[in-house]
């Protein structure tokens, strides 16, 4: 079972009030970049807080006052937003990815040094962050991630390419959230490869028959 939409919610809203750490947060930025969904998601949690900070007086929180707020996100938006915020941020000349994680890259995509994993599968870590382990990760077309589950949160971003997981296409702009309730294989079905900026808080954990016996040799 994966975690429900209101965990991308709360995603937004602890990025909105700057509570959000320093790695999921580079997700969140380039998530916003690349869908305009989320933006006016993100827009509508933006005009809620300021009207409800404009009207209400110096007091403690009430209890259950952050359920009710994500509540009101179900309700009808507006369609006739902000061109602005509907039309997609300017990428970096040259990189072909969105600014925020582009400005962190040392070299165009084809020239960083990419680590082999497996069969079909090369990696990338970015710097180190604040909050979670951050890496490009590149999955050939016809290739299958072997079973696994995560001791902690993984933010998986597509940048280019989809993959398949749990009876969903996840695309360009897609981001899926998994967490300790999570036993999954994502696949990339399609000839094209797939590329993805993942985060992780925890390392994850090999499952299935074979899995479990490399876990004391592999940590990803």
């Amino acid at each position: 079972m994966y975690p429900s939409l209101a965990n991308s919610e709360e995603l937004l809203l602890d990025y909105a009030t700057g509570s959000l750490p320093v790695a999921p947060s580079l997700v969140v930025a380039t998530w916003l970049t690349l869908n305009p969904a989320a933006r006016r998601q993100l827009g509508a949690l933006e005009a809620i807080g300021g009207a409800l900070l404009e009207e209400s007086r110096p007091a403690s929180l009430a209890a259950g006052a952050k359920a009710a707020l994500l509540a009101r996100l179900d309700e009808p938006q507006d369609e006739t937003l902000d061109e602005a915020q509907s039309a997609p941020p300017p990428v970096a000349g040259g990189r072909g990815l969105p600014a925020p994680l582009a400005a962190l890259l040392p070299a165009p995509l084809e020239a960083l040094p990419w680590r082999r994993r497996m069969p079909g599968l090369k990696d990338w870590d970015l710097p180190a962050l604040a909050g979670g382990k951050a890496r490009l990760m590149r999955v050939a077309g016809r290739t299958r991630i072997p079973h696994h589950t995560h001791n902690g949160l993984e933010l998986t971003l597509v940048l280019d390419g989809a993959f398949e997981d749990g009876g969903r296409t996840y695309a360009a702009g897609d981001l899926q959230l998994a967490d300790p309730s999570v036993d999954h294989s994502p696949a990339v079905t399609r000839r094209e490869a797939c590329l993805c900026l993942v985060v992780t808080d925890a390392p994850v954990r090999l499952t299935g028959r074979f899995g479990r016996l490399l876990n004391g040799l592999v940590r990803y």
